[in-house]
């Protein structure tokens, strides 16, 4: 159950499930291996590896629970049948159910009928994930969850259920599920759908964006990306593993996601207990990673602020350049420096030619004037007697 305790640590299954689909499976564990996961011991107690039809899964235990989990591996082109699972997933994308399902689905029938109850829950990460919503549409009583899942073939969801069981989780920067919903084919992933902000925008980091998790070791430094310049301002470190940023409640482990896990806590000894541990590790350890994120982002701020006064003298003298070398002609070349004089001379000009406009204005009110006026008609009387004595 999510909120089962071992040394005061909540159980949350989702995030477990995440990190075992999206690092541990693709580690290719051997039966009676055993690996940790947010403080819990998991055992593998099945495997089946190079099956015909591509299938790889493992089940696992978590020894402090004693509940069963199938785990289905997603695309491994490298391995000797690794072209069945690109034929698998090309598969996945057409109206028929693939041989690999129901390979999947067998499987998890065989393991079911030998662990009853205990087996709760099946994960996955890509083709992993489809194959294990293809048990959970089937089997409701299952808890799938699934880090950036496959499709399913057309028919096998659907789409007036709901599926409660399924939970799906996508990375932000996900290739894959990107594709998926930009080709208006995210209703054939059943279940609710989840955004994680976890991941970076950068080409190098296409896989590890769509697993979830970096291959190496589980380790601060391996699940994390080095951004930047070593010595240049905002120079750090992106850390990128999948569980870590699901957000659950620290007291039911549940995921905290619209109403899901929203259930009121009693305050008492024993939950006051759960959010001293919770502060203790995990808590503070997240908010370092806040700190230390605003602490390059302010290094960057300041780094440009210095800058702004260099970057304008740059752009002015860019412009300059641009400017002379657009015209081409010798003639032109230092014409930006002569700017001020031609502008000084031409404002010079423009102020005489305002006078003279003042000046014309003067002599047209002078000539519109009434004793102009007159001298006109004199002049006309003039002009009219000297007609008449010619004649």
């Amino acid at each position: 159950m999510a909120n089962e305790v071992k040394n005061n640590k909540t159980l949350s299954e989702d995030k477990n499930l995440v990190e075992i689909a999206g690092f541990h499976s693709y580690k290719n564990p051997l039966e009676t291996d055993t690996f940790n996961v947010n403080g819990y011991k998991y055992v593998v107690v099945n495997k089946i590896y190079e099956d015909p039809t591509g299938l790889d899964v493992i089940t696992v235990k978590n020894v402090e629970t004693g509940k069963y989990t199938v785990v289905y591996q997603g695309t491994n082109a490298g391995k000797e049948n690794g072209m069945q699972d690109i034929l698998t997933d090309a598969q996945m994308a057409g109206p028929l159910t693939p041989e690999q399902v129901k390979a999947a689905r067998k499987y998890y029938d065989q393991m079911k009928a030998k662990y009853g109850d205990k087996l709760t829950s099946v994960c996955g990460n890509s083709l992993g994930g489809g194959l294990a919503n293809a048990v959970a549409v089937e089997h409701p009583d299952v808890k799938a969850v699934t880090i950036n899942p496959s499709i399913l073939p057309e028919g096998e969801v659907d789409r007036d259920q709901d599926y409660p069981n399924i939970t799906n989780y996508f990375s932000k920067y996900d290739p894959l599920t990107l594709a998926e919903e930009g080709v208006l084919l995210g209703d054939r992933i059943p279940g609710k759908v989840i955004e994680i902000d976890n991941g970076v925008p950068f080409l190098s980091a296409l896989m590890s964006n769509h697993m979830g998790y970096r291959m190496g070791e589980n380790t601060e430094e391996d699940q994390s990306v080095e951004i930047g310049e070593k010595g240049k301002p905002g120079c750090g470190r992106i850390y990128i593993s999948a569980g870590d940023h699901i957000v659950t409640s620290i007291w039911t482990g549940e995921p905290l996601y619209g109403n899901i896990g929203s259930n009121k806590i009693e305050i008492n000894k024993e939950n006051l207990d759960l959010l001293a541990a919770a502060l203790e590790n995990d808590v503070l350890r997240r908010l370092g990673y806040v700190s230390e994120y605003l602490q390059h982002s302010n290094e960057i701020v300041e780094n440009e602020k210095k800058l702004k006064s260099k970057r304008l003298a740059d752009l002015r003298e860019m412009f300059t350049d641009m400017f002379e070398s657009a015209f081409g002609d010798p003639l032109f070349i230092g014409i930006s420096q002569a700017g001020n004089i031609l502008k000084y001379l031409i404002d010079g000009l423009i102020a005489l030619l305002d006078t003279a406009e003042e000046k014309c204005r003067s002599l047209n009110v002078l000539l519109n004037s009434l004793r102009l006026n007159c001298l006109n008609m004199f002049f006309k009387q003039i002009s009219v007697w000297k007609a008449s004595q010619v004649r």
